[in-house]
């Protein structure tokens, strides 16, 4: 993994902690408890998470020989990833 992307790992990891991870009893929509739950669109909406997760994505995609990814939630952020080099495009 290339320092850039170690980075990145750890700046998503980071904003997943801060701004997505819920400690403690948490009713979720089932009607299950949980003691802890994760929303990790509370840090995807975030600039910095957004960014980290667009990186580490179009990585992964780029190893797998995607030349394209989709979804609302994803692409934008990969299709910035990938403009440095083209390799990526955006399927929305």
């Amino acid at each position: 993994m290339s320092a850039d992307l170690a980075a990145a790992k750890e700046t998503l990891l980071a904003e997943l902690k801060e701004h997505s991870l819920i400690l403690g009893e948490v009713t979720l929509a089932s009607g299950a408890v949980a003691q802890y739950y994760v929303d990790a669109r509370r840090t995807l909406m975030r600039p910095e998470g957004f960014k980290a997760a667009g990186e580490l994505i179009a990585a992964e995609a780029k190893t797998r020989g995607a030349e394209a990814v989709g979804g609302p939630a994803t692409a934008r952020g990969t299709e910035l990833a990938g403009e440095a080099d083209g390799a990526l495009r955006s399927r929305a």
